[in-house]
C-alpha cells in the first residue's frame, strides 16, 4: 500500500494545506486535522485510481448510476461546506474557510474509505471490481 508515487505528493499537499490553514486561521489543531484528512484523502484517491475505472478520469463505463452517486456526493458536500462557511456561524471568515477545507478533506477521506471497503468485500482489496451491476430490466 505504501507507494512513493502516491503518498509523497499527497503528503506534500497535506503539509501545504495545513500550513495554509495555520497561516490563514492561526489555529494549530485545526490546521493539523485539515492537513491529515487532505493527506489521507488525496493519497487514497490516487491509490484507488487504477482500481476504479473512471475515478479520476472520464472513461467510466458504469453508466448513469455512478454519475447519480457522484452527483449526490458533490451536492451534499457543497451543502455541508456552505453551512460551515456561512455568516450564521460566530467565527471569522478565515476560520470558516478552514472549517470548509476540513469538511472537504473528511468527505474525500470517507469516500475513499468506502471505496476501500467495497474493494475488500469484492475481492482481495487491491484489484479492480470485476462484477458489474446491470440495470433492472436490461438483457444480460
Amino acid at each position: 500500500m505504501i507507494d512513493s508515487r502516491t503518498w509523497i505528493p499527497a503528503i506534500a499537499l497535506g503539509l501545504a494545506t495545513s500550513g495554509g490553514v495555520y497561516w490563514l486561521a492561526g489555529v494549530p489543531l485545526l490546521a493539523a486535522y485539515v492537513g491529515a484528512f487532505w493527506t489521507i484523502g488525496v493519497g487514497l484517491t490516487a491509490y484507488h485510481a487504477d482500481a476504479i475505472p473512471g475515478l479520476l478520469r472520464g472513461n467510466s463505463e458504469w453508466g448513469t448510476t455512478a454519475r447519480l452517486w457522484s452527483g449526490a456526493f458533490g451536492g451534499l458536500l457543497a451543502l455541508a461546506t456552505t453551512a460551515v462557511m456561512g455568516p450564521q456561524l460566530p467565527v471569522s471568515s478565515e476560520t470558516g474557510f478552514a472549517l470548509g477545507l476540513l469538511v472537504i478533506g473528511v468527505a474525500i477521506t470517507m469516500a475513499n474509505v468506502g471505496i476501500g471497503l467495497a474493494l475488500s468485500l469484492a475481492g482481495d482489496g487491491a484489484g479492480t471490481v470485476e462484477t458489474r451491476v446491470e440495470a433492472p430490466g436490461s438483457d444480460s
